[in-house]
């Protein structure tokens, strides 16, 4: 049966839209690079078979971990090992017998083998008394993620290998701050804060092509990172009113854990390819430059001086609030460079919050709350309007 795609196309090859070669282009580049119907059993899979097996995988595994941590201590320490293997290898080898007749079915038993592994790796530390050793166990687990993404190119070990080799750093990270210094506060969470905000960003900018980690795995990775945006991006924000009154971190602390923070991103985005290194180094610029101007602005702000001014601490606070700003549109600019809508509608919705942050927290509260209500009113009608009409023009502009 020919796909809807295919269908419509030669509908505009009809219509004079597109021409013949054109048209046998696409239909040679899919049939190199699309998925083939035997992948999916002779037909696509629908978004609610999709749905059922995502939530049922989930399920069967958090059921499945649950029994066994619930009989963990009944059983000896040969016997607990002996079914995790089992567990890992069912699993395992019932994805490799569904991979011929049902892919879809063949990606969540491989995906809770891998989740399976994981909790085996805990569990079996638990029984060896290796409890101080749990960022090696995450290291383990996300080691045997990336093998299973290499072997099998399914998007729930790339899934697992996004979110485990991120996790394993930041237990590394806490475990070392503990080892070296108990009175640090909370600078220490600046350096990780950092670290997320940038590698959600190369996770959004995922590459398309089926050559590439952008292939199966690129939407995947795509949603981890517009996901992860919204709460990296927050906690960044509020990093400099949490962190103002912490200690430095010792320098041998900060050299190593900035130089992951910033490194592996910036290592991830080249080995995406693309323009992803240069735009994620000029996040990375942004971020540093706008935690030197937040701290520079909660020094106005603190100064007993230039608070009784008044109007010194309230430009520090718009030039942060200008800043976010300023991200937000170099956001929406480079999704319109590179013709990706999420990244344009990310960086407007940005945009919008930034302006009703700033309407709340430095204007609102010096007018009549009438006032306040009609230019809140005002903002969202003449704002909305003018961000809609931005975003519709960044989202209509050519490509270069």
């Amino acid at each position: 049966m020919a796909n809807d795609w295919s269908s419509r196309l030669g509908k505009w090859v009809d219509a004079g839209l597109v021409d013949p070669d054109t048209a046998q282009a696409i239909h040679r580049w899919e049939a190199l690079n699309g998925p083939p119907l035997a992948a999916t059993g002779g037909a696509r899979v629908g978004t609610a078979v999709s749905f059922a097996l995502a939530l049922g995988g989930l399920l069967l595994a958090a059921g499945l971990l649950l029994f066994v941590a619930a009989h963990w201590q009944g059983l000896a320490p040969s016997s607990r090992l002996g079914l995790l293997l089992a567990l890992v290898l069912t699993f395992h080898g019932g994805g490799a017998l569904a991979s011929a007749s049902f892919p879809a079915l063949a990606a969540t038993l491989h995906g809770i083998g891998t989740v399976a592994l994981g909790g085996g790796l805990y569990l079996a530390g638990q029984t060896f008394h290796l409890e101080a050793l749990w960022p090696e166990g995450l290291l383990l687990w996300a080691l045997g993620a990336g093998l299973g993404w290499m072997l099998l190119r399914q998007w729930p070990q790339i899934a697992l290998l996004a979110l485990m080799a991120p996790a394993w750093l930041l237990a590394a990270w806490v475990r070392w701050v503990r080892d070296s210094n108990s009175s640090l506060g909370n600078g220490p969470a600046l350096v990780p804060a950092a670290g997320l905000l940038l590698l959600s960003l190369v996770y959004f900018s995922a590459p398309r092509g089926p050559h590439t980690m952008g292939g199966p795995g690129r939407r995947v990775l795509l949603w981890i990172g517009g996901l992860g945006l919204v709460p990296a991006a927050l906690l960044w924000a509020l990093m400099p009113s949490l962190t103002s009154e912490t200690p430095a971190l010792p320098p041998s602390l900060a050299v190593c854990g900035w130089s992951v923070a910033l490194g592996a991103p910036l290592i991830l985005a080249w080995a995406m390819g693309g323009h992803r290194l240069a735009v994620v180094g000029m996040a990375a610029g942004w971020m540093l430059s706008g935690l030197g101007l937040a701290r520079w602005a909660q020094t106005l702000s603190g100064s007993e001086v230039l608070t009784a001014a008044g109007p010194a601490a309230a430009v520090g606070q718009g030039l942060v609030h200008l800043w976010w700003l300023l991200g937000g549109l170099m956001l929406a600019l480079w999704g319109s460079s590179s013709g990706r809508a999420e990244r344009v509608n990310f960086g407007a919705a940005t945009m919008a919050i930034t302006v009703l942050v700033y309407y709340f927290s430095s204007v609102f509260s010096q007018l009549d709350r009438a006032v306040g209500l009609l230019g809140l009113g005002l903002l969202f009608l003449a704002g909305g309007w003018a961000l809609e009409r931005l975003r519709r023009r960044l989202l209509a502009a050519p490509r270069p």
